[in-house]
């Protein structure tokens, strides 16, 4: 009789390289379409994004702990104060491009808890107006994070 687990683990193996690398490809497109620059080291980017997937995939953190590390992440704060001068219409660019990127991850993944980041966002940076709240020396990409880990951590309560 033959046997079908050592092919079905193959097979499970090469499916899940197969993710890693639809991930990585995303990743490079998202990293070369949004922030175009070549001042960063990728590599070291693209760890940060696996310790943000990891975050995000952690179930046994409670909220809002796992939100506010997810919106801490070393990865999302290097997104957004990517262009330290950036103006306010820029950074929401950036912000729904992180979503929609987010939001698409792997092979149709269909992880709620991600989509509701992405989601999440999405609509504060549609929604937040840092302008009104800015410091007098604090940059607009501070007030931008600020305002923007505030908005989400609070929908996540």
């Amino acid at each position: 009789m033959f046997e079908l687990k050592p092919v079905l683990d193959r097979f499970k193996e090469l499916l899940e390289r197969e993710e890693e690398n639809t991930i990585r490809n995303q990743f490079n497109s998202f990293i070369s379409h949004s922030l175009v620059c070549n001042d960063f080291n990728s590599d070291d980017l693209y760890s940060d994004f696996q310790e943000l997937l990891n975050l995000m995939g952690n179930e046994k953190m409670r909220e809002p702990k796992r939100i506010r590390s997810i919106m801490n992440s070393k990865f999302i704060t290097d997104v957004i104060s990517f262009k330290s001068n950036a103006r306010e219409k820029e950074l929401q660019r950036i912000t729904h491009d992180l979503s929609e990127f987010l939001g698409s991850l792997g092979h149709d993944r269909n992880n709620a808890y991600q989509s509701s980041v992405s989601w999440s966002l999405k609509q504060a940076a549609h929604e937040i107006e840092p302008r009104k709240s800015k410091h007098s020396k604090e940059s607009m990409n501070e007030a931008w994070r600020r305002e923007l880990i505030s908005d989400v951590v609070r929908r996540f309560k």
